[in-house]
């Protein structure tokens, strides 16, 4: 095969060259293009010299990403495409054997042959059940956009909704995005950096390298300090986030739910000061409740209602003429008594006191009382400001936090407890507060009136995102099953679809009390490793081999392309892409704040090494074989034309070519086409592929009304969330038929107190929390691969090694540089060199994600530890609403002996 192009490969490069081809003659060239190392997805320049990536750079005349700015996995970046490790060619699987550490044997084989035996396999699975096909995906390095558009547009064409998340979402931010969605109609949140005054930040490195818009936040937040901005830390460790702040406050994990409520409560019950318009106008805390909890509804309507103090009457939540919602009193509607459920939520508030959230947190009971003065004396309520010549609210304080925070066992209420904070002082969406992560809110591209999309209100007048990346996350779905999604998501229809049970080990027997109406089939990973990136390999393991063919679409192999996947097809490397999706990240990657829209695409730098190809050509072929591309090409319609930005499109139908201006049901055309036609129809027919490859970018000005949307939309947001109490016991009786018995309470009305796991499990010999904080060097396990990362990486002592509080380690008789080893109750051990600080929790150990074994890895393998083997994972360990799991291990620590 060498030498001479895989005809299928070949019909993709003359495609390419006849955009590109002239470009790529040149000795030396630069190209606008988007990085794809984090969420991020920076605004980068490469540098070509003789058909290689050789340099990368920001670009300062874009506000998306650093200003110009670029980090050093951005930098490093260009060396991964030079890897000799590069999945170039289709490989097929010899070894039978599948498993952990099995030498997967990979032979070459033709496109034609991998995509015959896949749609071979997708066609028999789908005469079966369509939900047999179990797919899983990232949107971290390599993958971006792509996964939640690209990739996961193919399976809902598909059919299955057997989405069984590779890390991502139960391990990272499943509590955060079903929440932020209710609250801020975005994916995450982001403090106001440009205005904000006072930030309390809790358990995320935002500004410190981590996580969505890791380079734009660490500019910003850097030019906030700088001004004046006071940052309190309140995390288990002091080197990284808190390592930027006034102050560090340590904390045990798990306990910033107590923080949280006992703030709350000092600022409804004692203090007495927060946004009462706010209140009113913008949440559901006026919505009247029976003593049942529900609401009272309007006759007919079904509408909730809401008393008026103005002329004292009862109304619904849209009536024009409501001009002061009651948040306290008693009074009758429709022949009931009813309290507006402000009262409820200050009445669960009231046991919170700050010298009870100290026993449990270990923060000082006075420390707590000054974080509250201080949130309301620096969010200036009833202030406003001028932006643009637009008058909006003031509010220069927030509570902001992330994964360390909500991945718990009781990440639902631990999450809102802080966005309850952000409630009362009515900093959502304002001018200084707390803002939706990227865009929010387009009012469309001046020239075209197009890329547009708003929040709004939808039922029971509650926010309800005008563009979402997985399923939609407001109304609540009917809850179902057990039995119709192989990951229990009919059952737990509150949550996101982002649920990781079929790892566990108790995942058979649930499947079965179910009714097992079908067995899974086919198995396909994008971008992920979920090998790694869940918890202990073994359960994982476990339900893998269960599949007759696994299948990855991936530019390197990593443990669970080599331990189980019969074929891998080569996707091209970033810098070879061309991808549109990634201009869709709407909620990842968009200017936040008052940032000018910055609309760039991910554009090839380089013809494509081997036969490597776009997803998206790849995926087209499998629909054309399959025979589901009318639906496929619905689906991507929906999304670029931004007709219907969600996964769930039931209704989209066949109206007539005439109302699909970018792709009809029956076009067959490529990725290059797509983008083409993406870009005109939202930009102007002047503004294609060609133009956008020439000029780089496009950008506008940011309306005040889209950056601080949220007095310009008609919608509420949940202080309480009636619609839990209404499902508890329809869950929990699905839920036991299926053998799981959880704490229903969770599913409650006001936010209330519930301990972790880790927090009722007694026995003192385990006496230390493990976990895995987020590391600025690298993303996820992927970056130390990268030789230049993987020598700064050894060059940090809080990146490779175990760190433990130096008194900790005094008492353990562990000396620094020792070998020791870390042991949960199950008996499951790690082991690494330690790093001792002061600068942690003694309490806590820390180790980063990493801990690789893939031969396609060599300059990973070995190095650092795998947190992940210290969790074990079933329905204890998960938040009943939203599918979070716990990652914190509770261990036992101690020197291997012989260790220097």
């Amino acid at each position: 095969m060498e030498g001479k192009l895989d005809s299928i490969v070949e019909r993709d490069r003359e495609r390419y060259r006849q955009i590109f081809g002239e470009r790529d003659r040149q000795k030396e060239y630069w190209v606008s293009t988007m990085c794809s190392l984090c969420y991020e997805q920076c605004a980068v320049r490469i540098r070509v010299v003789d058909g290689k990536p050789v340099a990368a750079e920001g670009i300062p005349e874009s506000d998306a990403g650093a200003r110009g700015g670029i980090c050093a996995r951005g930098i490093a970046g260009v060396l991964d495409w030079h890897d000799p490790n590069r999945v170039l060619y289709p490989l097929r699987r010899t070894n039978p054997r599948k498993g952990l550490h099995e030498d997967p044997g990979w032979e070459r084989i033709s496109w034609k042959e991998a995509l015959d035996l896949i749609a071979e396999k997708l066609i028999e699975a789908r005469k079966k059940d369509p939900r047999s096909l179990v797919w899983t995906h990232t949107p971290g390095p390599t993958g971006g956009m792509k996964s939640m558009i690209t990739v996961a547009g193919f399976f809902v064409a598909y059919g299955t909704n057997s989405y069984c998340t590779g890390g991502p979402g139960p391990h990272c931010g499943a509590a955060t995005h079903h929440i932020d969605a209710q609250m801020e109609a975005a994916w995450d949140v982001f403090p106001d950096y440009r205005f904000c005054n006072y930030v309390l930040r809790c358990g995320g490195n935002e500004g410190v390298g981590g996580g969505r818009h890791s380079a734009e936040s660490i500019h910003m937040m850097a030019a906030a300090r700088e001004r004046g901005m006071k940052m309190r830390v309140i995390d288990p460790i002091g080197y990284r986030a808190a390592a930027k702040g006034d102050e560090w406050i340590p904390i045990l994990p798990g306990t910033d739910i107590a923080v949280f409520l006992a703030i709350a409560n000092l600022i409804v019950n004692e203090i007495g000061i927060y946004d009462e318009e706010f209140i009113r106008h913008k949440t559901n805390a006026p919505y009247l409740v029976r003593a049942d909890g529900l609401y009272v509804r309007e006759k007919g309507s079904d509408k909730p209602l809401l008393y008026d103090e103005a002329d004292g009457k009862v109304k619904p939540y849209d009536d024009n003429t409501l001009s002061r919602p009651a948040l306290g009193g008693e009074y009758e509607a429709n022949g009931v008594k009813c309290r507006p459920a402000f009262c409820l939520v200050k009445e669960a508030l009231k046991p919170y006191t700050p010298s009870w959230a100290s026993g449990i947190s270990t923060v000082p009971a006075d420390t707590i009382r000054r974080l509250a003065q201080e949130l309301v004396t620096e969010a200036r309520i009833g202030s406003t400001i001028e932006i643009k010549g637009v008058k909006v609210p003031y509010r220069p304080a927030c509570v902001v936090g992330y994964r360390g925070l909500e991945t718990h066992q009781n990440g639902f209420h631990t999450y809102s407890a802080m966005q309850l904070i952000n409630n009362l002082l009515g900093n959502q969406d304002v001018c200084g507060g707390l803002l939706g992560s990227g865009a929010v809110r387009s009012l469309g591209f001046q020239e075209t009136d197009r890329f547009k999309f708003s929040p709004y209100g939808g039922y029971d007048g509650m926010l309800t995102p005008g563009f979402w990346h997985s399923r939609t996350p407001w109304p609540p779905r009917e809850v179902g099953g057990p039995g119709e999604s192989i990951n229990f998501s009919d059952i737990f229809s509150h949550g996101s679809a982002t649920r990781g049970h079929v790892y566990t080990e108790e995942w058979d027997e649930l499947w079965t009390k179910a009714g097992r109406p079908f067995e899974p089939e086919v198995f396909f990973t994008y971008g992920g490793n979920v090998v790694m990136n869940m918890h202990n390999p073994g359960p994982v393991e476990g339900f893998l081999k269960r599949f007759p063919f696994a299948f990855a679409i991936q530019p390197f192999h990593n443990e669970t392309t080599e331990g189980f996947c019969d074929i891998v097809l080569p996707e091209v490397h970033y810098l070879e892409s061309l991808d549109i999706a990634s201009s869709f990240g709407i909620h990842y990657c968009y200017p936040a704040g008052l940032d000018k829209w910055c609309f760039h695409m991910r554009m090839p730098a380089t013809e494509p090494k081997g036969e490597t190809r776009n997803v998206q050509d790849i995926l087209f072929d499998l629909a054309d074989m399959v025979g589901i591309r009318p639906a496929y090409n619905s689906f991507l319609e929906n999304y670029y034309a931004v007709k219907k930005a969600v996964w769930e499109q039931p209704d989209a139908g066949d109206p007539g070519d005439e109302e699909h201006p970018l792709i009809g049901p029956k076009d067959r055309i490529s990725n290059i086409e797509l983008a083409d036609r993406t870009l005109k129809y939202n930009f102007g027919g002047e503004r294609g592929l060609e133009w956008l490859r020439d000029n780089g970018f496009i950008t506008w000005e940011k309306k005040t009304e889209e950056c601080y949307w949220r007095w310009f939309v008609d919608a509420r947001i949940p202080v309480y969330f009636e619609s839990l109490l209404e499902d508890r016991e329809e869950v929990a009786a699905r839920a036991e038929k299926a053998g799981f018995g959880m704490d229903w309470e969770q599913y409650s009305g006001a936010i209330r107190y519930f301990p972790s796991v880790i927090h009722r499990q007694s026995d003192p010999e385990f006496d230390l929390f493990a976990i895995s904080p987020r590391d600025p060097i690298s993303t996820y396990r992927f970056s130390m691969q990268n030789p230049y990362i993987s020598e700064v990486a050894q060059l940090d002592p809080f990146s490779l090694n175990i760190i433990m509080n130096q008194e900790t380690a005094e008492q353990k008789g562990i000396q620094g540089s020792d070998t020791v080893c870390l042991e949960n109750p199950w008996g499951d051990r790690i082991q690494g060199k330690v790093k001792l600080t002061q600068l942690i929790h003694p309490k806590v150990v820390a180790m980063t994600g990493l801990g690789s074994w893939a031969k396609g890895r060599p300059l990973a393998r070995g190095k650092g530890v795998n947190p992940n083997v210290l969790l074990r994972i079933d329905q204890n360990y998960v938040c009943p609403v939203t599918g979070t799991l716990e990652i914190t291990a509770k261990a036992k620590a101690y020197k291997v002996e012989g260790s220097k």
